[in-house]
């Protein structure tokens, strides 16, 4: 599974600006990589749930017009590669 580099960039993008999504603590398949704490963190690159932005919650459309970006649209096999798990295989 793979993603276009402007994925890679919106992440990064959220790391640069202080930009945390909002993510249960509580909630997993107990897959290998915990599909849900994944979802959401895609899920507000894509303008839903929320996002913490230096202290302050906000909806994620919101807070993604403030530190400049606009929502992303997911490509082909774009939303399997970012919750598929192996990024937590990976890191491990």
């Amino acid at each position: 599974s793979g993603v276009r580099p402007v994925v890679v960039e919106a992440l990064q993008a959220l790391l640069d600006r202080d930009a945390t999504p909002l993510i249960p603590s509580q909630g997993s398949v107990g897959a290998s990589g915990d599909l849900a704490p994944l979802a959401h963190l895609i899920a507000a690159l894509l303008g839903e749930g929320r996002i913490d932005i230096g202290g302050e919650l906000m909806p994620a459309r919101e807070a993604l017009q403030r530190i400049g970006l606009e929502p992303l649209q997911l490509g082909p096999k774009e939303g399997l590669a970012l919750i598929n798990g192996t990024q937590v295989s990976t890191a491990l």
